[in-house]
C-alpha cells in the first residue's frame, strides 16, 4: 500500500531483486500474494471494526466496563 503500486508491478520488483539477469525461471508467484494480500485485509477490516478471527467465530475484541451499569450482572432488577 505504500509504493501505490499494483501486485503485478510489486511482483515484477520481486522478480528483478530476485534475479535481474533474467537466466533463472521463477516460479509465477503473484496468486499466492494476491491471496494473501485478500486475507491481510480482511483481517484488517475486522481489526478495524473491533472483530478478529474468521467469518463463521467473531469474538469481540473489547472488554467490558465494570464501571458501567449492566442489567442483570452490576444492576439491580428493579433499578
Amino acid at each position: 500500500l505504500e509504493g501505490k503500486g499494483s501486485a503485478y508491478t510489486f511482483m515484477n520488483a520481486i522478480y528483478r531483486l530476485t534475479d535481474d539477469t533474467g537466466r533463472i525461471a521463477l516460479q509465477d508467484r503473484v496468486r499466492e500474494f494476491r491471496r494473501t494480500y485478500r486475507q491481510w485485509g480482511s483481517l484488517q477490516r475486522n481489526k478495524a471494526s473491533g472483530r478478529y478471527g474468521s467469518s463463521s467465530q467473531v469474538l469481540p475484541l473489547v472488554v467490558e466496563c465494570p464501571a458501567c451499569p449492566h442489567p442483570g450482572k452490576n444492576l439491580s432488577e428493579n433499578w
